[in-house]
């Protein structure tokens, strides 16, 4: 065999090795972005279709991944020829490489039932949690607005029993609801404006880490109003600087404010009334007479897929969306798909890592 037959085969094993090598880095690399990319995705499709099915007075249903594993598989060969000079054709020298890949993802699927649907959908939402993301940055109109029921003798929009169609409460409770939604707001946006102000605070004081509401004891002239109403809206003290937050309904005091929070459920029962209906199902829908524009969240729909769309999912025939540039709903989202994670019970101790060939 010639030297340069020799050269060929060297260099047809090489590569197949280094690919074997190197196909394991290269792929948990790319791959782990890719399925981040695509949980991520189905996560948030989940959502969104279980809010519109609650809409449609439908049973929600979560699946959640409980596991990704990904083999990977490498098989090549290599082959080297040579054809001896026999005076007329002269000598050849010929080789071939081939290899074939494979990757066979196993992901487990379990449905969210039982006692850790209860858990994590019908648990109100424990109050220093509410607070302690308010003060991480989350936007304060969007976490208050959504996971707050009452403040108070304030109430938040009712998430509660929808009475049946043809009811006369129908509209009367819609615009109940509706100007609850629009004074607890304005309670929310007074509570803004004072603490951008520096005029109002949250604090933990005591060995137990009380929660307080402290008002600013020395407050300037131009704010002195808008601290004695945001008072007078809670039904507190005037005289009082300092409040107990408390989850408390009874026997409650002027110097205590009760918070009560609502669990994930409700609060995507709430923001699933902002689903503009199609007009093709505007029998099927009890409480059709709601304007989605004047809710905190907005899903519109479509016959068609809507192109620069947010998140879409289809249902009965139609895609119901959130827009790409609807900041404000989709803040909405992003809290629910945040508190649908961070609401998921703590799991027994994980088993051990499983180790799978690459090469």
């Amino acid at each position: 065999m010639p030297h340069s037959l020799i050269k060929v085969a060297v260099t047809a094993i090489s590569i197949l090795l280094t690919a074997c090598s190197q196909i394991g880095a290269n792929r948990l690399e790319s791959d782990n972005v890719s399925y981040i990319g695509a949980l991520s995705d189905a996560q948030k499709k989940q959502m969104l279709a279980n809010i519109i099915r609650i809409r449609y007075l439908d049973m929600p249903v979560f699946l959640d991944v409980s596991s990704v594993l990904t083999q990977y598989s490498f098989g090549g060969s290599a082959s080297t020829g040579y054809l001896s000079d026999n005076g007329f054709t002269g000598s050849s020298v010929n080789a071939g490489v081939s290899g074939s890949y494979s990757e066979r993802p196993t992901i487990t699927f379990l449905p969210l039932s039982g006692h850790d649907f209860a858990i994590r959908m019908m648990r109100p939402i424990p109050v220093e949690f509410v607070f302690a993301i308010a003060q991480g940055g989350w936007p304060v109109e969007v976490l208050m607005g959504a996971s707050l029921q009452r403040m108070n003798n304030v109430e938040n929009m009712s998430f509660g029993v929808i009475p049946s169609p043809g009811s006369v409460d129908l509209s009367k409770q819609y615009d109940r609801d509706l100007q609850a939604h629009l004074n607890f707001q304005k309670m929310l946006n007074l509570m803004l404006v004072l603490s951008d102000k520096d005029a109002i605070e949250v604090q933990r004081s005591g060995p137990n880490e009380q929660l307080y509401l402290v008002f600013e004891p020395n407050p300037d002239d131009s704010i002195k109003q808008q601290m004695r109403d945001l008072k007078q809206q809670l039904s507190l003290d005037l005289a009082t600087n300092k409040f107990a937050i408390t989850d408390k309904i009874a026997h409650r005091s002027d110097k205590e404010i009760t918070v009560k929070t609502r669990g994930l459920l409700p609060i995507m029962s709430v923001m699933s009334r902002g689903t503009v209906i199609p007009d093709a199902h505007q029998d099927s829908v009890v409480d059709t007479k709601i304007d989605p524009n004047q809710l905190p969240m907005t899903i519109k729909s479509s016959k068609e897929y809507p192109e620069d769309s947010f998140i879409a999912v289809e249902y009965r025939d139609h895609w119901f969306y959130i827009e790409h540039d609807d900041i404000t709903s989709k803040r909405y989202f992003g809290l629910m798909m945040y508190l649908y994670n961070i609401q998921a019970p703590a799991k027994a101790q994980q088993a051990p890592l499983l180790t799978l060939p690459t090469g």
